[in-house]
């Protein structure tokens, strides 16, 4: 899974905004930004009101988030 999520981060800019990590992720920026509001997505509220979420941590999200199985039926580590 790890490959996956890699695939699907790398080349994207450094710093992202909600539209841009929805365009990523298949949802629309309005779901983004009431992640980023509930606490539930890693960001960074801006003096304006708006936000920046790090490449980085958009990784370490999608990693610890997933559910997916192994080929031995196990679940993956996250970490991998």
């Amino acid at each position: 899974m790890s490959h996956l999520i890699d695939a699907l981060v790398d080349g994207q800019p450094e710093r992202m905004s909600a539209r841009q990590v929805g365009e990523v992720l298949g949802v629309s920026e309005r779901t983004v930004l009431r992640w980023l509001q509930a606490g539930d997505f890693p960001g960074i509220r801006l003096p304006g009101g708006g936000w920046m979420i790090l490449r980085e941590e958009l990784r370490a999200w999608l990693h610890s988030a997933h559910n997916m199985r192994g080929k031995d039926g196990h679940q993956e580590d996250a970490r991998e």
